[in-house]
């Protein structure tokens, strides 16, 4: 019986041929639609990858910007004559320099701007500190009638005044209850007589960078901002945990996505530099 309907499927080679045309027939359109689809999908991630650089392209140059913005203050008082004039002043005269010392705050505060909580000049001569905003104060009154009682900035704040001279540092503090402020600082030192140098100070407002830091679309990446000092302390974060990460870029080009592990949870990173201060934005 078997040999039988072997010969008689043998002897039908017209049914043979038209399986095998109508196999192949399906097989053309369906491996057209896996390639397009896969096609199509790879597509798809590639313009996710370019919005979400794009995206953050965006971000980091808003930071930065803001970031200038400050150092390019710090400069400008640098370069002013009556800034400069005080610890001289100060050391001279120190009876009869409240004139000057509303002058200074007069020319300090045409600075003052949205992105800007507070600029001020902290001469180490008479250990005062001029705003553009509020009353001049020793530095100690001043931290804590406008920032807090605790005196880790006030001890940050004098190894700031005391670096490079010319570099501009970025740097955090810690306000009044959870507050947080960014801040960057120049210091002028003297020729001579490093007292009679002084550092300027702009601090950014703490709600202008918040909204700035969590621009990039939070509830559909479930992402978290971060700048960084080059000891990979943390300055700045929208996680209130975390305050120290060092990089695990190795070697990779600047901006490009590398994986690493945060608090137990798998991110995809990526890191720039700051053009402006030592500084990493991730």
């Amino acid at each position: 019986m078997r040999k039988q309907v072997r010969k008689w499927f043998c002897s039908k080679s017209y049914l043979k041929k038209f399986f095998v045309g109508f196999l192949a027939m399906l097989t053309v359109p369906i491996l057209t639609v896996v390639l397009l689809f896969a096609r199509a999908q790879s597509l798809l991630k590639e313009q996710i990858q370019v919005a979400s650089q794009n995206t953050l392209d965006m971000f980091f140059q808003r930071v930065d910007d803001m970031v200038k913005g400050a150092f390019d203050i710090c400069v400008t008082v640098t370069r002013d004559g009556l800034c400069r004039q005080y610890p001289l002043l100060a050391e001279r005269k120190p009876e009869k320099n409240t004139f000057q010392i509303w002058q200074i705050t007069q020319f300090l505060s045409k600075y003052n701007a949205e992105m800007f909580y507070d600029i001020f000049v902290y001469y180490p001569i008479d250990d005062r500190v001029i705003s553009g905003k509020n009353s001049a104060q020793k530095l100690d009154a001043y931290y804590n009638v406008y920032y807090g009682d605790g005196h880790d900035f006030l001890r940050e704040f004098r190894d700031v005044a005391e670096s490079t001279i010319g570099k501009p540092v970025l740097r955090s503090m810690n306000g009044k209850g959870t507050d947080t402020y960014l801040c960057v600082a120049m210091n002028l030192g003297g020729a001579k007589v490093p007292e009679s140098g002084f550092t300027v100070v702009v601090v950014l407002d703490p709600d202008y960078t918040e909204q700035m830091m969590r621009s990039v679309g939070r509830e559909e990446q479930d992402g978290i901002s971060l700048i960084c000092s080059e000891s990979g302390d943390v300055i700045f974060s929208t996680d209130d945990a975390i305050d120290v990460y060092q990089s695990e870029e190795q070697g990779e080009p600047e901006g490009a996505v590398y994986a690493d592990v945060l608090q137990g949870q798998k991110y995809m990173m990526q890191v720039r530099e700051s053009r402006v201060v030592t500084a990493q934005y991730i």
